[in-house]
C-alpha cells in the first residue's frame, strides 16, 4: 500500500504566544484594570501576523508532516522542514517507488539500520550516500513545538515583533493586515524585524537539503 500526496503545511496562524505575554512585553497594560481587556482584538491579529513573520517559510504548529524530496549522491541526509521531530513517534522513510509511482512497503527503511534521526536538529543521517533522483524519497514524521513547549526565546522574539507592530500609528496597524501568506495576512517584512528577535529567529530557519 502506497501513498503520494504530502501533507500540506498548516493554512492558518499558529499563535506562539497569548495576549497576557503580548500585553507584558508591549507595557501599559495593568491585570485587572477597566482597559486590560480593551485592545485584545487588535493583539489577537497581532500575534497570529507575528506568529507567521516568526514561522517563515515554515510551521511552528505539531502535527504530522509528510514530505517529498530529491535524492541527491552527493550527501547522506536531509533536515527536515518543521523541526523537531518527535522522538516518541515513529517515523516512516521510503526511498525510491515501486512500478505505480508509489511509495510501498518494499521501499520503507529501517531506523538504525539504513539511518539515524537526530530528533532536535530535525536531521536524518543515512548510513549511505542518496540515490540521485526526482522526488524519490518520502519522510514521515510527527514535529513542531507541542503546547506548552514552546521554546522560550522564541516566543519572546514573536513578543518582540508585536510589541513593534503595536506602536505603530494606527494607519500603519492597518496596513500590518493587507497581504494574504497561507489564510493570514501580513504586510509586515522580514527587514523589520527587531534586531535582537531577528537574531533569535535565525536558529530556527535553516536551509533545507533536497
Amino acid at each position: 500500500m502506497g501513498f503520494i500526496a504530502p501533507t500540506p503545511t498548516p493554512t492558518t496562524a499558529y499563535d506562539l504566544i497569548d495576549k497576557d505575554y503580548a500585553k507584558r512585553i508591549i507595557g501599559g497594560f495593568t491585570p485587572g484594570s477597566v482597559g486590560y481587556n480593551a485592545q485584545d482584538t487588535l493583539i489577537g491579529d497581532l500575534i497570529s501576523a507575528a506568529s507567521l513573520v516568526c514561522a517563515g517559510d515554515r510551521s511552528f504548529q505539531y502535527q504530522q508532516y509528510t514530505e517529498i524530496r530529491n535524492g541527491n549522491s552527493a550527501i547522506n541526509c536531509f533536515f527536515v522542514e518543521n523541526p523537531p521531530i518527535d522522538a516518541n513517534m515513529a517515523v516512516q522513510i521510503w526511498a525510491g517507488r515501486n512500478t505505480d509511482y508509489e511509495f510501498d512497503d518494499d521501499h520503507l527503511l529501517t531506523n538504525h539500520q539504513d539511518y539515524e534521526i537526530l530528533h532536535s536538529q530535525g536531521k536524518i543521517e543515512f548510513h549511505a550516500k542518496l540515490s540521485d533522483g526526482i522526488q524519490n524519497y518520502a519522510l514521515k514524521y510527527y514535529g513542531g513545538f507541542q503546547s506548552g513547549q514552546i521554546p522560550q526565546d522564541l516566543q519572546k522574539a514573536c513578543a518582540m515583533i508585536v510589541a513593534d507592530m503595536y506602536k505603530f500609528p494606527d494607519e500603519r496597524k492597518a496596513g500590518l493586515l493587507s497581504k494574504s501568506k497561507d489564510g493570514w495576512t501580513t504586510s509586515y517584512t522580514q527587514d523589520e524585524i527587531p534586531p535582537r528577535a531577528l537574531w533569535i529567529l535565525r536558529k530556527y530557519w535553516h536551509n533545507i537539503s533536497a
